[in-house]
């Protein structure tokens, strides 16, 4: 199961000016540089979140969405609007603004703090604790496209918001490494299986099996037409299409990371040690590459945030 984060920028939000957006940009590079630390994906979305959120999870097929607690009345229509869209997904709101949350503190509008004191003292000692540490994300083999991950319960009467159950486990348990010959005679294996007629489902298979967890690189793409041939498997319009599709996806989100690790090296190498590309607030910490079972997900993340032209998009429309 892959954790990602999203945020979605407003561009005309009320009367903003640059400088609260700039004060807001800055604290978002943080953000971003913290989760992909730990191998998190971040995206930052443009536009109105009641059509940009939905269709980032669908695009996705995200299982849950998890929603910070807002009190604002803008806020609130946006995620109502959000959750009718989504009808059919889980969604959460967790309050991270209070140490007790809001629906625990009280049930009703109080009249003032002394009314309310006593019950946020009552629930202090259940409440009052440290966040517990985020682990960095592990690696893992991508999502069969007919996993689907098991419905969350509806309501959770701790009050804590309820865990993700995780999804059903692809075929392969881990990567592994396959040299160079072992790959050209698989991708040799399968190219005849797909050319054969009819289809010869059995040897596909057994060879998409084989391929599937593959750790790979753009040398041995080259050297071996292997991803020439899932390719072919994947327009081949047969039962094993779709898992042949998740594995090329996987494969270019990794073929792309490579290339923009390869860049970030570049401009370290071309700044001097230990130097990276600065953003709109003069940082120079590199940014670590994100991980996610999701192929199509982790293409869409794996490049950093261009927050220059954040900058100047919402220059352009702020007064």
């Amino acid at each position: 199961m892959g954790l990602s984060v999203i945020f979605c920028l407003v561009p005309t939000f009320h009367e903003a000016t640059i400088r609260q957006y700039g004060f807001m940009l800055r604290g978002l590079q943080e953000v971003e540089r913290d989760l992909r630390d730990l191998g998190i994906p971040f995206k930052v979305l443009s536009g109105n979140p009641v059509d940009e959120v939905p269709s980032f999870l669908r695009r996705h097929e995200g299982c849950a969405l998890v929603t910070d607690f807002s009190p604002l009345r803008t806020g609130r229509a946006w995620k109502s609007a959000v959750g009718e869209k989504l009808s059919s997904t889980p969604f959460y709101e967790v309050d991270a603004h209070n140490i007790v949350p809001v629906w625990v503190a009280s049930d009703k509008q109080e009249v003032g703090a002394r009314t309310i004191r006593k019950k946020i003292n009552e629930k202090l000692p259940m409440w009052l604790k440290d966040f517990p540490p985020l682990e960095p994300q592990p690696i893992e083999p991508p999502l069969h496209a007919q996993a689907v991950a098991a419905p969350l319960p509806a309501e959770d009467t701790s009050g804590i918001i309820s865990p993700v159950p995780p999804a059903p486990s692809s075929t392969s348990d881990r990567t592994s490494v396959l040299d160079e010959g072992t790959l050209m005679a698989l991708s040799a294996q399968l190219e005849a299986a797909v050319v054969a007629s009819p289809l010869d489902l059995a040897t596909a298979e057994r060879v998409l099996g084989q391929l599937e967890g593959v750790r790979i690189d753009r040398a041995l793409l080259k050297a071996t037409g292997v991803g020439k041939a899932a390719n072919e498997l994947a327009k081949a319009k047969c039962d094993l299409s779709t898992r042949a599709r998740t594995l090329v996806d996987l494969w270019k989100a990794a073929v792309s990371a490579e290339k923009a690790a390869a860049t970030a090296g570049a401009t370290t190498a071309t700044t001097g040690a230990g130097a990276a590309a600065a953003g709109p607030s003069g940082s120079a910490r590199s940014l670590a590459l994100p991980r996610h079972p999701s192929a199509s997900l982790l293409g869409e993340c794996v490049a950093p945030t261009d927050w220059t032209a954040i900058e100047k998009c919402l220059a352009s429309n702020c007064h």
